[in-house]
């Protein structure tokens, strides 16, 4: 449905790049854009339904003090309108613009603290820990539907991040039982993460030559 509705909005903005069109034209492409578009904002919503709770679980590992965070789906066009509608409401300013302005294409998972976009209000090591908890979220709903495991790339987990913190990232990606590649200036930022006791293997990366590395102690 996504790849079918990207090749409907490529074949509608072209038909707005062309300046002067007759309505007769776009009104099949807005019944198929709208078609897909519908279906596709179901299946999202039903997505974002069972991810939430999924990242509140997350955030009270990581973060339990987050207070008055909140996250809401966005489909891309006035909730209270049938898509077809929202098209015919912005026919004028897509034309004017050359492109579709509402849609699924528009759609996005906004987050707020407090009443505010979290990225005005939050700071660089809050939006870290956040943006694990959407991962490690999305990694466990992946799991839960399709017995699938993902595979994490951690690129400097120490960095913004107090011991406290890192340690419950840990437990939450030990908790997955799913492969994890983490990096870090200083191996000893990762005492106390409680990946001593796994299968877990220790590499020194210099000039970009990969060699291994002694091996975790437990402290």
């Amino acid at each position: 449905d996504w790849r079918s509705f990207q090749k409907v909005l490529k074949q509608r903005n072209s038909l707005l790049r062309r300046g002067k069109i007759s309505a007769a034209e776009l009104v099949p492409w807005d019944e198929e854009f709208h078609r897909l578009a519908t279906e596709i904002t179901r299946m999202r919503a039903l997505y974002v339904a069972a991810l939430e709770p999924l990242v509140f679980a997350a955030l009270e590992t990581l973060w339990p003090e987050a207070e008055g965070l909140s996250l809401a789906y966005q489909q891309g066009w006035d909730k209270a309108l049938p898509c077809r509608e929202a098209l015919l409401q912005q026919r004028v300013r897509d034309a004017r613009v050359g492109h579709s302005t509402v849609g699924p294409h528009r759609a996005d998972i906004r987050l707020r603290y407090d009443g505010q976009a979290v990225s005005d209000v939050l700071s660089r090591g809050q939006l870290k820990v956040l943006v694990a908890a959407l991962r490690v979220a999305q990694a466990t709903l992946l799991k839960q539907q399709t017995g699938m495991d993902c595979l994490f790339l951690v690129d400097d987990l120490p960095a913004e991040l107090d011991s406290g913190k890192r340690k419950a990232l840990c437990d939450l990606l030990i908790e997955l039982d799913c492969q994890v590649f983490i990096t870090c200036i200083d191996k000893r930022d990762m005492d106390g993460c409680g990946l001593q006791s796994l299968q877990s293997k220790v590499f020194h990366v210099e000039q970009g030559v990969i060699s291994p590395g002694e091996q975790m102690e437990s402290i």
